[in-house]
């Protein structure tokens, strides 16, 4: 039985850099897109639909358990920095919620630098390969 993502359920990610482009990943009303943003400016550069399938946010989900997400603090700041990247997250599914952000800090990193190996770089691989987006590394 094909199964699919809820619609109540919600997947908003954005991550981005004074002087660089915000990019954003968004589940809405049934339809996952992303979009780029010019830095300081609210105009969308690009957006595009994305249509991953059943087995994708299922694999997808059950990445997001085995990374701790649901358990990942509300903020991760660092106020030594005062520029550089700043993330934002909100999900919903399966009765459980998080939201979280950070500004040149993550989850599992240590400031503003994070490995592919911490919570944070397996999110976003996670997000990579639910997307197929190319900038999510």
């Amino acid at each position: 039985m094909e199964q699919r993502s809820q619609v109540s359920d919600i997947l908003r990610f954005s991550i981005g850099g004074c002087f660089g482009h915000r990019h954003e990943l968004r589940w809405s009303r049934g339809k996952l897109t992303y979009a780029t943003f010019q830095a300081g400016c609210l105009e969308t550069m690009k957006r595009r639909r994305l249509n991953p399938t059943p087995d994708e946010w299922a694999a997808f989900w059950s990445a997001l358990d085995r990374i701790g997400v649901w358990h990942w603090e509300r903020d991760y700041p660092d106020p030594g920095v005062l520029d550089g990247i700043d993330w934002q997250l909100e999900l919903r599914h399966d009765g459980r919620a998080v939201a979280s952000a950070g500004s040149n800090c993550y989850p599992g990193g240590n400031g503003p630098e994070y490995s592919r190996e911490s919570a944070f770089g397996q999110f976003l691989q996670a997000l990579q390969k639910l997307s197929g987006v190319e900038w999510i590394r």
